[in-house]
């Protein structure tokens, strides 16, 4: 699979999550330190933050997450 950073996986996703995401790994010390770092996947790119630290919290990163890899994320649609 083709690796990208985590603001390219991030804007596969649905709002809110796409904006959620964006937001969070850019206030995190991971994207300070490691700007253009690359991810293998959403779930790998989702780790770029501490979930435990952000308003919405782990469990409703790890829900999302969950989702991702079962296959059922609605994710966004290439014209929108």
């Amino acid at each position: 699979m083709k690796q990208k950073t985590a603001r390219q996986w991030f804007e596969m996703l649905n709002e809110p999550e796409r904006s959620q995401a964006i937001e969070n790994a850019l206030s995190s010390d991971m994207h300070t330190r490691f700007p253009d770092r690359l991810y293998s996947s959403h779930g790998r790119a989702l780790d770029s933050f501490v979930w435990e630290e952000t308003e919405q919290g782990y469990e409703y990163w790890d829900a999302i997450v969950d989702l991702i890899e079962c296959g059922t994320y609605p994710f966004k649609k290439e014209n929108e």
